[in-house]
């Protein structure tokens, strides 16, 4: 649907305002609909990544797209990646371990630009996470954009429940000490992707395999 996609197979995630799913978590015994969520994602096996002792590492990239017409304001920050801790005992209401976010126009991980505004829209970008996963301090997190490195948090406890979901897509929740305009919803908009993976090295990814 860009006419540049590096990857004949192009997803769209195009969720409209006021879209929402009744379905009710059995935790906090509400839907999206009861709490103004915004949601369209993809997520790999909730087994693909479970709790070791030995530290290893994994690669996770695709390419994404984000259009001209992307909306902006204060109230909207969608999470684009989720590395979601899960309880085997518990599903859900657990915050992201690792996530990256689209606020203000630029795509952002831990506080840090990963592709400013003047280069996020209306072109594909490469983003590649490398993540070392361990229950001790001494995992680290690194993500690339176009093949440079933007991020390094090292030191850091990559896992602290069983297991890792990976969802990609588009996530909004409404934050809990902000306050809202009556009636605010989150804003219909698109986001690409093309080229998604998940390998143990980094040539076996996707979007590092393209001829």
């Amino acid at each position: 649907p860009t006419g540049t996609s590096p990857f004949k197979k192009v997803e769209k995630f195009s969720p409209r305002a006021g879209d929402c799913g009744n379905e009710i978590s059995p935790q906090a015994n509400r839907s999206d609909c009861d709490s103004g969520r915004l949601r369209l994602e993809i997520h790999n096996s909730r087994d693909k990544i479970t709790k070791k002792k030995k530290p290893f590492e994994t690669w996770f990239g695709y390419y994404i797209f984000v259009p001209e017409d992307f909306p902006i304001d204060k109230y909207f920050a969608p999470y684009i990646t989720q590395f979601y801790g899960e309880s085997k005992r518990q599903r859900g209401g657990f915050a992201p371990q690792i996530s990256a976010s689209i606020l203000n126009g630029k795509l952002v991980h831990f506080g840090k630009t990963i592709v400013d505004e003047k280069n996020l829209k209306g072109k594909w970008n490469k983003i590649e996470f490398q993540i070392k996963w361990s229950i001790q301090k001494d995992g680290f997190v690194k993500v690339y954009h176009n093949g440079e490195l933007k991020s390094s948090t090292e030191n850091y406890k990559t896992m602290s429940l069983d297991r890792v979901q990976i969802k990609y897509g588009t996530y909004n929740h409404k934050e809990m000490f902000t306050i809202y305009p009556e009636g605010y919803q989150f804003p219909g908009h698109t986001i690409y992707y093309s080229g998604v993976s998940i390998s143990r090295t980094r040539d076996k990814l996707k979007v590092n395999k393209i001829k």
